[in-house]
């Protein structure tokens, strides 16, 4: 138990005095405004024009990388992970504007089920998350990547 506390306090005072600055135990605490504010913001339609036009050179510039996406939620549902057994939530997002008729997925793990609950069809929101690779897209048609640990702005 003495362990199990130590370890906590340590990994709280590297968190705070900036050690762990870019470890992704800040990213199970939640971003930093700092971090969501400095983060590019995309709408859908640049998203799905940028995938459409070379999803490989995009892919190889965008995933892994954060970004705050703006749309109007078309969906929401909950899965369980093929692979891990987990419960996820996923929001499709359309274009606000009605640009283009694709959606971005974007995925919120099981621990934002309230915050996801409180979202309605048809509002327009900002999400803030990382960009999926490619790769992790089992569907053969599918062309755009998920938005994954995914949180919402407003």
């Amino acid at each position: 138990m003495r362990s199990l506390v130590f370890t906590f306090a340590l990994a709280t005072a590297l968190i705070t005095t900036g050690c762990l600055k870019n470890s992704p135990i800040n990213d199970l605490l939640g971003p930093s405004s700092d971090k969501v504010a400095a983060a590019p913001m995309a709408q859908v339609s640049d998203f799905v024009t940028t995938y459409k036009e070379n999803s490989v050179k995009a892919n190889k510039e965008y995933a892994g990388r954060w970004v705050k996406i703006t749309g109007k939620v078309a969906a929401i549902s909950k899965i369980k992970g093929i692979i891990d057994g987990r419960i996820y939530y996923l929001v499709d997002l359309n274009d606000k504007d009605g640009k283009v008729s694709e959606r971005i997925v974007c995925r919120f793990n099981f621990n934002k089920q309230d915050e996801v609950a409180e979202l309605k069809q048809g509002s327009i929101v900002v999400f803030y998350g990382r960009i999926d690779d490619l790769s992790n897209i089992t569907h053969k048609d599918q062309h755009l990547p998920m938005i994954i640990d995914s949180q919402i702005v407003h």
